[in-house]
């Protein structure tokens, strides 16, 4: 079966760019906690980075589902042998 790698690539990157974002999301609570902590938005930015994650952990496992699953690959034609 031959892998279909723009499909699979394309999931990649888009899972490669969710973590990004998810780290610049912890990068900037971090950096900006005693703000966030003075104006009572902590608790807001910590929930939006726990989505960003549990986004990113499912996303990664529905890619290496699909893998496993044969889902970038070309369906062999036995019709034509």
């Amino acid at each position: 079966m031959k892998l279909l790698k723009g499909k699979l690539f394309g999931w990649i990157l888009l899972q490669g760019l969710l973590l990004l974002v998810d780290i610049a999301a912890i990068v900037y609570i971090v950096s900006n906690f005693s703000e966030l902590v003075q104006t009572d938005q902590l608790d807001g930015w910590m929930f939006r980075w726990l989505l960003l994650t549990v986004a990113w952990i499912f996303g990664t496992y529905k890619v290496y589902e699909w893998y496993k699953q044969g889902k970038f690959h070309e369906p062999q034609d036995n019709d034509k042998q």
